[in-house]
């Protein structure tokens, strides 16, 4: 089926022929249907073809449109697999989002220590999610030695950012 908007054929033309970018671009504007109609299908295919060449926003993306089913079947370890390639090139979603995964055992072997692992790496970088993650991991000894100080400290940062569910849990621990 060719599409009639002549807007999105030019798109994925340029899309076809341009680089790992061009093909993130070509991904977000199906994605939130800013230029072109949504289409969540189309999107995860653009988000694949920038992917396969090491974007790691794509990937990132990808692996989400894989936990959420968006456009694609659900698969968790698909998800997984992406959120690696973009967590190894160093991007902080991705690593969290990885150490999440191995904390839930989501599309991967539940491992602590991996999720650890992923989550430092993310919150070092300021990335509040992982730093919620790790706080947790400080309360409950998920991976490391449960240590109610640096939990504190990690919950703080992510509360500092925003994070509600840190937050809350701070409020919780300072009774």
């Amino acid at each position: 089926a060719v599409d009639k908007d002549p807007l999105a054929n030019r798109l994925e033309v340029i899309a076809e022929n341009g680089d790992a970018e061009v093909k993130f671009e070509a991904a977000w504007e199906y994605y939130t249907g800013g230029s072109v109609p949504k289409d969540y299908a189309k999107a995860a295919y653009w988000y694949e073809e920038a992917a396969k060449l090491g974007h790691d926003r794509s990937q990132l993306n990808l692996g989400s449109m894989y936990a959420d089913g968006q456009g694609v079947k659900q698969d968790y370890a698909r998800a997984a697999y992406w959120y690696e390639q973009a967590a190894k090139q160093g991007n902080p979603s991705a690593q969290s989002n990885l150490g999440a995964a191995y904390f839930k055992g989501q599309g991967v072997k539940a491992n602590d220590g991996n999720g650890v692992y992923w989550s430092v790496k993310s919150a070092e970088q300021g990335f509040a999610n992982a730093q919620y993650n790790l706080g947790m991991a400080y309360v409950y000894g998920w991976g490391v030695n449960r240590d109610l100080a640096k939990a504190r400290e990690w919950l703080e940062k992510a509360a500092q950012q925003g994070n509600r569910e840190a937050q809350r849990k701070l409020s919780v621990l300072t009774r």
